[in-house]
């Protein structure tokens, strides 16, 4: 794209048909075929040998390449991208662990882009991504309990209960990426409250450079209800909305939404050279 950002996708695997998510599955076509599927998908890394390729076409056309990643807490795709740094004798790539994914990845890398476009070095780029890494942060909810339940991030019975009771657990990423709870909600009118008073707390006082990313499994109105009130409160330097992808909607299901938030305060006066 006009950043030069190349893509690395993970794959959807439906039944015995693998697609690289985004490229050969678009969003809208996902959630069509989750739709109609008698199982629910699952999700693969990218193989090595796609890193290899990327990288090297990346380096052909740079001195150096910022590779942004995500969370080696949730995915092999990390291991994955130093495997094949290591085997094919990559020199000049810098690798990022996001901790986070989806928009929370995708402002990082953004980010990266901008700094390079200043003339930042690569290294220097890491850094601070490094450091702005550690300033950002998620807060997610489930719709329903059935994609966590396959994850693992819930047990049957706990899940069961949460239902009868129209309990709504509120999720975050911790300082690994981990994801863990952090809050849980009785009814759905009562969780878009919670979720943003527990986002002023971790953003008070008000930064004065910030981002955030809104991301939804088939949940428009309430992205856009939850994105009015971001920039009304916080009038943010960006505030993006998308579609979730194959990979987060796989494990997070239709209804789940979530918001990514990205503080850049405290930049260091530098040229990055």
């Amino acid at each position: 794209d006009r950043h030069r950002i190349a893509l690395v996708p993970l794959q959807v695997v439906f039944g015995e048909a693998s697609f690289r998510d985004r490229l050969e599955l678009k969003p809208e076509e996902f959630y069509r075929r989750l739709r109609a599927a008698r199982d629910l998908p699952t999700t693969s890394q990218p193989a090595p040998a796609e890193f290899v390729r990327v990288l090297r076409d990346a380096r052909a056309e740079a001195d150096e390449v910022v590779a942004v990643l995500l969370a080696s807490a949730l995915s092999g795709t990390f291991a994955s991208a130093q495997a094949a740094v290591r085997a094919a004798g990559i020199s000049g790539v810098h690798l990022v662990d996001s901790r986070s994914a989806s928009l929370g990845l995708g402002m990082l890398a953004l980010r990266g882009a901008e700094l390079a476009e200043a003339g930042w070095r690569g290294a220097r780029i890491a850094e601070e991504l490094e450091r702005v890494r550690g300033q950002a942060g998620m807060l997610l909810t489930v719709d329903t309990y059935d994609n966590l339940l396959r994850s693992g991030r819930v047990s049957r019975g706990k899940a069961w209960i949460a239902g009868m009771l129209d309990v709504k657990p509120i999720l975050t990423l911790d300082g690994e990426g981990r994801v863990v709870p952090v809050d849980r909600v009785r009814g759905r009118e009562n969780v878009v409250p919670r979720v943003l008073a527990l986002l002023e707390k971790r953003l008070t006082p008000r930064p004065k450079l910030l981002r955030f990313g809104v991301a939804h499994a088939e949940a428009p109105e309430m992205a856009e209800r939850v994105r009015t009130a971001l920039v009304a409160a916080y009038r943010p330097r960006d505030c993006f909305v998308t579609l979730a992808t194959g990979v987060l909607g796989t494990h997070v299901g239709p209804g789940a939404w979530a918001i990514f938030y990205q503080v850049e305060d405290g930049m260091q006066e530098t040229d990055g050279r």
